[in-house]
Order: C-alpha cells, then sequence, then structure tokens
C-alpha cells in the first residue's frame, strides 16, 4: 500500500514538473524582500518552458493550467497573511491575477501549439502583453502592491500602474530570453564574462550592487556550455571565454602599470591570459572527471574547482583573489558559514549551486529525462545536494543583532585614519606634505573624544622607521613623526619600509610598526605573504630582465617575513595584516591560536580608482571576523575603512575616495568561539576524502576483476 501511494506521489511529481517549479519559485519570490526579488527574472523560466512544449503539455492540459492557478492562489495567500492586514481591494486583485494567470499561460500554449511563435522570448512577449491589459484593470481597483511584490524586480509600489506593467513586461521578456539564450551552448559560454563580472563587486547601484546573487549561477554557462563538448573545443572556448571575462571583471588591475606608457597593456597581456589558463585548465579537468564518474558528477565538478582554488592559496606566487566565496561578504547566511567551514566552504558551495543548476537546464533540454531525473532512485544526488546548499545557510540564523551582542566590557579606543594620498606622487619631493595630512586629520580625530590607538596605513610611512630608532638615525621625516607621537601622547600603528643588514648587503622589507607614546619603536612586524610581481618576483634570478621592467612599473623587491607576531597596545594583543595578507585565512587563524584579541589590516588601494579594486580587496575582511570570531579593523588609504565585528557585519566605515577619520570604541576583549578556529580546513579535507572514496569505489565497481568476478 505505502509502495502504491508513493507511485502515486512520484507520477503526479513527474506530470506536474512544471507546476512544481513554478509554485516553488513563486512562493520563495512572494515570501522575500531586498535581494531575492531579482528571483523575479527567473521566476517565469519553468512555466514558460513547459506550457511552450507540446510534448510535455500534451496530456491533461487543462489540469496542469488549473494547478498553476492553484499554485499561484497558494502563493498569493502566503504574501497577504504575511503582510497582516487583508483588504477587499487586495482579495479582487488576487482574483484578476488568478484570471489573467490563466489567460497568459494558455495563451501560451496556443501560439507554440500551432507553431505561430519561433521563438520562447517572443512567446513570452505575448505573455507580457497581456501583463499590460492586467494591470490596467489592477489600477481601476486601486491596488497593485500584491502582483508587484511577487514578480518585479524590486519595489515598484512608487510607479504609476502602466510603469509597473511596463517593468513587470521586461521582467517576462527576460524570463523568456533566458530559457532561449542557456539552451544555446555556443550562446551560453559567450555569456560567461558577463555572468562573471556580476559576480563580483563593480558598483553599488542597481543590478550591480547585487553581486552575492549572481554568484549562485555565475559559472552556469560555462558548467552547462562545456556538455558533450569534445575536450579540446572545451578548452579552447574556455580559455577565450575565461579571457574576456577577466578583463572585464579584474581589468582595474592594469592601473599598476599606469606609470609606464603602454604598462597597463602589458601587464594586462600577461597577467589575464595566465589567470585564463588557470581557468580553463581547471574546468576542463572537472568536466574530463565528471564524464569519467557520471554517477557522482554532481560532486566531483565542485570538488575539482575547489581543490584548483585550495591550491590556489599555497607558494610563492599564491593568488586567493578570484576566489567566488568572497562574493558573499555581505550575505550573511553564507558569510557565517565560515565560522564553521573557513572561506572553503563558501566556496564549496557556490561551485555546488552552479555544477546544480548547470545540470537541471542541461536536463531541461533533454526534455523527457527531467521527468525520469525525479524517479527517487536517481534523485538521491539531487536531493543530498539541495539540502547541502539549505543547510549551508543555518549558521546565519544564529548570528545576535549587532546593537546587542556586545557585552560591556574594557574597550580599546581606535582612529582610523584616511588620507586618499596619491601613491604616485613622488615620496622623496612630497614626504613633509604627506605627514602634514596625515597629522591634520590625526589631530582632528584625537580632538574628538581622545584616542588609545591611531592607525595609519600601509604606505604612510615610506621610511626606515624602526632601523632610523634602532640605529640612533633619523633624518627630517622620522624626526618629525617622533616629536608628533610624543606631543599627543598617543600610541601610533602605521607602516613602514624595514631596513636589515646581512653579510649580502641590506635588505628591505614591507613592515608595520607601533611607535610608542614615549617615541620608542619596539614592535615591529615584517609582512609574509607579499604581493606576487607587485611587491616581490621569486623568480628574479632567473628572469632578470622582466625583473627590471616590473621595477620600471613600480614594482618593489622586498624580502617576506619569517613569522608572524602579534601586537600589544594597553591589555589588548592584534595581529598586524599588511594589505594583500586580508586574504590568507590560516595565518588569520594562527594569530587567533597565538591569542589575537583583534585584527589590524592597513592597505593601501590608491593606486586603483576603482571601486571594484578596493572592494574585491575588502570583501575577504569580513570573512577573516567571521572565521576566527575577532573584531577586524581595516585601514585604507583611500578605503574602504571600516570596523568589522566577529560575525562580519560591518559597524562603522569611512566612504571610498573620501578624507576623514574614524574614532570607535572597541570592545577588542570579546571574542567569539567558532568551529573553524578549532577544526580548520578539517571540512574541506573532509569533502575531499569522500569524494576520492566514491572515485574509488567506483573504479573498482567497473573494474574488470568486479566483472569477472561476476
Amino acid at each position: 500500500m505505502f509502495t502504491d501511494f508513493t507511485e502515486k506521489i512520484v507520477q503526479t511529481i513527474k506530470a506536474e514538473i512544471g507546476w512544481v517549479l513554478f509554485f516553488s519559485s513563486l512562493v520563495f519570490t512572494a515570501s522575500f524582500t531586498g535581494i531575492f526579488s531579482l528571483i523575479s527574472y527567473v521566476t517565469l523560466v519553468p512555466v514558460l518552458f513547459f506550457f511552450s512544449n507540446k510534448k510535455i503539455i500534451s496530456k491533461d492540459l487543462y489540469k496542469q493550467i488549473l494547478l498553476c492557478a492553484a499554485g499561484a492562489i497558494v502563493g498569493i495567500t502566503i504574501s497577504l497573511v504575511s503582510r497582516g492586514n487583508i483588504e477587499t481591494g487586495q482579495i479582487m486583485t488576487a482574483l484578476i491575477f488568478v484570471l489573467f494567470f490563466i489567460i497568459k499561460i494558455y495563451a501560451v500554449y496556443l501560439f507554440r501549439k500551432n507553431d505561430k511563435v519561433p521563438s520562447m522570448w517572443l512567446n513570452a512577449f505575448i505573455f507580457a502583453f497581456i501583463t499590460v491589459l492586467e494591470y490596467a484593470m489592477m489600477s481601476v481597483s486601486g491596488v497593485i502592491s500584491i502582483y508587484s511584490s511577487m514578480f518585479d524586480p524590486g519595489s515598484i509600489a512608487v510607479f504609476s500602474p502602466l510603469a509597473a506593467a511596463a517593468l513587470n513586461g521586461i521582467a517576462v521578456l527576460v524570463n523568456g530570453m533566458i530559457m532561449d539564450i542557456v539552451l544555446n551552448k555556443r550562446v551560453s559560454i559567450a555569456l560567461f564574462p558577463f555572468t562573471l563580472f556580476l559576480a563580483f563587486p563593480s558598483y553599488q547601484y542597481g543590478l550591480l550592487g547585487h553581486y552575492s546573487f549572481f554568484a549562485f549561477a555565475a559559472f552556469v554557462p560555462l558548467c552547462f556550455g562545456i556538455r558533450e563538448l569534445p575536450l579540446k573545443k572545451v578548452y579552447i572556448r574556455l580559455v577565450l571565454s575565461g579571457l574576456a571575462a577577466n578583463i572585464i571583471t579584474y581589468g582595474w588591475m592594469g592601473s599598476f602599470g599606469n606609470t609606464v606608457s603602454g604598462g597597463s597593456f602589458i601587464l594586462l597581456s600577461v597577467f589575464m591570459p595566465t589567470l585564463s589558463v588557470i581557468l580553463a585548465a581547471k574546468f576542463t579537468l572537472a568536466e574530463y572527471l565528471a564524464r569519467r564518474y557520471p554517477n557522482i558528477r554532481l560532486l566531483v565538478f565542485p570538488v575539482v574547482l575547489l581543490g584548483f582554488d585550495y591550491l590556489q592559496s599555497w607558494g610563492y606566487l599564491a593568488f586567493p583573489w578570484t576566489y567566488i566565496g568572497y562574493s558573499q561578504f555581505e550575505n550573511l547566511s553564507m558569510l557565517y558559514l565560515s565560522s564553521v567551514t573557513g572561506i572553503f566552504g563558501v566556496i564549496f558551495v557556490l561551485h555546488l549551486s552552479n555544477t546544480l543548476i548547470a545540470d537541471m537546464i542541461y536536463r531541461i533540454q533533454k526534455e523527457s529525462a527531467l521527468s525520469e531525473f525525479l524517479i527517487p532512485e536517481k534523485s538521491l544526488a539531487l536531493v543530498l545536494m539541495i539540502m547541502v546548499i539549505a543547510v549551508s545557510t543555518i549558521p546565519g540564523f544564529f548570528v545576535p543583532d549587532l546593537k546587542k551582542d556586545v557585552k560591556k566590557g574594557n574597550t580599546l579606543r581606535v582612529s582610523l585614519i584616511q588620507t586618499c594620498i596619491s601613491p604616485w606622487d613622488n615620496w622623496a619631493v612630497n614626504s613633509l606634505k604627506f605627514l602634514s595630512i596625515l597629522t591634520d586629520q590625526t589631530d582632528i580625530a584625537i580632538d574628538d573624544g581622545g584616542s588609545d590607538l591611531i592607525i595609519w596605513s600601509e604606505s604612510a610611512t615610506l621610511e626606515p622607521v624602526s632601523h632610523a630608532y634602532r640605529a640612533g638615525r633619523v633624518n627630517r621625516f622620522i624626526n618629525n613623526l617622533f616629536m608628533y607621537v610624543k606631543s599627543r601622547a598617543v600610541p601610533l600603528f602605521t607602516a613602514e619600509i624595514g631596513l636589515y643588514y646581512k653579510k649580502t648587503g641590506y635588505y628591505y622589507t614591507n613592515s608595520a610598526c607601533i611607535v610608542e607614546a614615549s617615541g620608542a619603536v619596539n614592535q615591529v612586524y615584517d609582512k609574509i605573504h607579499l604581493a606576487p610581481i607587485g611587491e616581490w618576483f621569486p623568480y628574479e634570478r632567473l628572469f632578470p630582465g622582466l625583473k627590471r621592467f616590473l621595477e620600471s612599473m613600480g614594482s618593489s623587491s622586498f624580502v617576506p617575513g619569517k613569522e608572524p607576531r602579534l601586537m600589544n597596545i594597553k591589555e589588548f594583543s592584534f595581529g598586524p595584516l599588511i594589505c594583500y595578507e586580508g586574504m590568507f585565512h590560516r595565518l588569520n587563524r594562527r594569530y587567533r591560536k597565538m591569542g589575537a584579541d583583534f585584527f589590524v589590516n592597513i592597505t593601501n588601494d590608491g593606486w586603483s580608482e576603482y571601486f571594484s579594486g578596493h572592494m574585491q580587496h575588502y570583501a575577504a575582511s569580513p570573512f577573516r571576523a567571521a572565521e576566527n570570531g575577532l573584531w577586524y579593523v581595516r585601514v585604507g588609504n583611500t578605503g574602504y575603512t571600516a570596523v568589522i565585528d566577529p560575525y562580519g557585519r560591518v559597524a562603522a566605515s569611512i566612504p571610498i575616495m573620501d578624507v576623514g577619520y574614524l574614532n570607535y570604541d572597541l570592545p577588542a576583549g570579546e571574542k567569539v568561539d567558532t568551529l573553524f578556529v578549532f577544526w580548520g580546513d578539517f571540512v574541506i579535507y573532509l569533502i575531499f576524502g569522500i569524494t576520492a572514496v566514491l572515485v574509488i569505489f567506483t573504479e573498482i565497481k567497473s573494474s574488470d576483476f568486479c566483472k569477472r568476478k561476476g
């Protein structure tokens, strides 16, 4: 009896898959606001597809239309109840919506049935046209909010009914075009540069401000587009598409070469193809192994991508900048997942989401394969993958309110100084002028309630401050700096140029130090993770010509520091991080294990005037705070300067490119214990281990030995 009942459920799902997908999308869209309103651009994809396909709806057409209408009614009911007050006008609007919804999907069916409309997006135009008539009727009732909240991008309550209808029509058209476009593999791969661009911080307005949403599907065009292509074509197309994607997403990095004629072009012509080759290699390998182990494709594909990202965090040329996980720095649910798994757990979930969506599109293209996929014994992997994505959002529900989670206790008043000094101006000529700008802004900060610690950005003092103190030989700049700190009697944490001597001569480091209120300099930290190419070139002996060219563009020849060192201020200690080091999760965790009370990250992104450059760099900072459960203080020459709480939320900040200061009473001793601090990358190793076991099991099961034994 139970088996028969289960079979009926399965058959129902198989028959009404269009309604099931539409219903779930409708309820989801009706129940959320803000960033989730973007789902309006894909909500109607399932219903447009399934009611445009004669093979799928040839039987029980009217039953499926009524079921879709029932799903719409349930979604509207949920939306009305969530608003609290249900008015007569809203009920009337809901009835009009259901009536017109039935008309629209029936019109879609009729046009497709008679092959009068050759393209899905033109078919969607019919849907959108009827929507305009619907809005005209709703404007008579005086209530349009219920429909707007479910299908229009963002809140359109401020628009007229005609404007609302136009926006709604655009959303419907986009639904149809998305379905038509993504099913074309060549076009799909060509879309990747734009989806990758949208997935990373670029600008703060409009759709470009919703990067965390786009990251869940940023790689879908690649994952779907390379399906069934010969591997040689896969690699070539990935290199070309990846090159375009990297240029529009990370092309701002070329500004580092602006001091040399054509330097920007030369820099990008070397760096961008390198990133593209790496991207093509990891997706090609992922596709190859996914084809070799089709039964565990949904796990193998994202794990291979994760493995490449993990390797990218090691070695002299480590470059974790391009991690898709950092796109979630404003998404609290995904951000706080890192307190359990670290950044790689977030990366895995995003790769998993992309793989899953691409696989579903592929099965939709196969039509009947989608129904077969829903049979229980074939859908276990799908269910497990969805569960993993759903469970990953759970930690975010346990983050307390920012105003309530800070306990009263000892605090450290920090003053963050942002001066926007140009890094391209000659230091030797302008150093005293720069010092005057720094001290003027610092005076304002100290006079505004006092301070326990002044923090200047990276490159604020391009002088060997600690060496001069040790040697007892100071130049005019350093002497003025010491005199100023003594006069204000407030410790200063600032960057410096470390200068040391060994048998082969002097060498330099990118360093930071604390100038005590007395003028003493006893605490110094030398940067460990130098930015490859920009701050050092580890293979200079092999390529001396390349080293000279890089130096001509402003590249440095620093020597990396040997070990992390805590710095002390009052009863607290903090982990110093210079610029690029905020991207290395293992270094930050090591500071926490050493007993750090908070982090201080000083940086200078002034060589890039692009918003994307600043925010892509900053995006790692909330993760370091959430992973380790510590307050995170970040000071940038041109931004982004911010104080981040132990859950990864911005407590206070200074806008990018604004000269100013920020005083903040930091509850530095307040720590949050996290699982990531306890076990580090254990979860990622576990994922690798499970995948390896499944691969070995699959190999053994398909081996000749097993066949002979059988």
